[in-house]
């Protein structure tokens, strides 16, 4: 099975952590890259092929709702499924859930939860 590559964008340094803890035992199936603001992410997207993105949304100097908007509109990353973990409630983001190849789950967030969406976007 190919390894699949993962890019988590989130700003929060503890967030990041806990990430990286959620895949460790999951190592050999996904090779994960963190970067810390959107900006840097959509650099990155266009330089690299990723299977999926998990992407939060409060953050600065550009908001994840702003990235995830850039990214459908570019033809290169427009079909890479993205994961929302966000604060915000699944309301409040209800214009982006309906946007294919998107889920969203509310913070805080269990493993189980993260996996289960990457299985679904990726397969097994």
């Amino acid at each position: 099975m190919a390894v699949k590559r993962i890019l988590i964008v989130e700003d929060d340094e503890g967030m990041r952590e806990i990430y990286a803890d959620m895949f460790e035992a999951e190592k050999k199936q996904y090779l994960i890259k963190q970067v810390s603001n959107a900006k840097e992410a959509l650099v990155l997207a266009q330089k690299e092929t990723f299977d999926l993105i998990i992407l939060d949304i409060i953050m600065e100097p550009l908001p994840g709702d702003s990235f995830f908007v850039r990214l459908r509109d570019n033809p290169k990353t427009s079909d890479i499924p993205v994961v929302i973990i966000s604060v915000l409630s699944p309301d409040t983001l209800s214009k982006l859930k309906d946007i294919d190849h998107c889920s969203i789950i509310q913070k805080p967030v269990r493993k189980e939860q993260v996996l289960r969406l990457l299985e679904k976007h990726l397969g097994k």
